[in-house]
């Protein structure tokens, strides 16, 4: 079998790919304590860093994270409000191909923490903290390759689940989390450098919390969509 790392680049030893991603678009969140968040806009900073350890397995590792403030309006005054992500996805990947078709797959933990601020006034602060196991898959068709250059189109998808413990506006309690991410996109790869651009989106949702006096923290979506624009090396 053949292991293809990058678009052009195949491969039966030791790889390492190091990626840097960049991704305005807007976040919101529905649900959970105090009012919603309506989109707003932010930018999604993304890094990976996989190595391949031999014939079709390796291991990996992707944070990204985005943050939001905004002013709003209280009475005579104007608070700061702020909407916040991070996640953090070390894990083992599994390569395999059939020329021009790669299809990566990647197993393991997963944190991710969603933060909103929404003033004193509407809700107070809230949050999120997510343990759980993530998978994704990523094929990708080569559709155009030289010595020295290669294109391809890719689309990732990923799926994760867990629990979650939420720090609420004067409750605290446990739930369950369930997470979505999907990108379709171009590669082009000349030499070690790769280059990337497409769309995004995230979603994350947190179950409802138990009844604490008779109240409870309803169910919360995080969302993210945008655009991004990756630079990375190989070698």
């Amino acid at each position: 079998m053949m292991v293809v790392f990058a678009a052009g680049c195949s491969t039966s030893g030791e790889r390492t790919l190091i990626r840097a991603s960049i991704s305005p678009g807007e976040a919101s969140r529905s649900g959970g304590a105090g009012s919603n968040v309506p989109d707003t806009d932010t930018n999604l900073g993304r890094l990976t860093v996989e190595h391949v350890i031999g014939d079709g397995v390796g291991v990996g590792f992707r944070g990204s994270a985005y943050g939001s403030r905004w002013g709003v309006a209280e009475g005579s005054s104007t608070s700061t409000t702020s909407l916040a992500h991070l996640s953090l996805y070390p894990h083992l990947m599994f390569l395999g191909s059939a020329d021009p078709v790669r299809i990566p797959i990647r197993l393991g933990p997963e944190f991710r923490r969603h933060d909103v601020n929404l003033g004193t006034g509407a809700g107070g602060e809230s949050k999120y903290r997510g343990y759980g196991v993530a998978a994704e898959i990523e094929p990708e068709w080569t559709f155009a390759r030289n010595d020295n250059f290669a294109a391809s189109v890719f689309g990732r998808l990923h799926v994760g689940a867990g629990l979650a413990a939420i720090d609420g506006f004067m409750q605290d309690d446990t739930t369950h989390a369930t997470n979505f991410e999907g990108e379709v996109g171009i590669r082009l790869q000349a030499s070690v450098v790769s280059i990337s651009f497409g769309v995004l989106g995230q979603e994350t949702r947190y179950g409802a919390s138990g009844e604490d006096n008779g109240a409870r923290i309803a169910a919360a979506d995080f969302n993210f969509r945008g655009v991004f624009f990756s630079l990375g090396a190989v070698w």
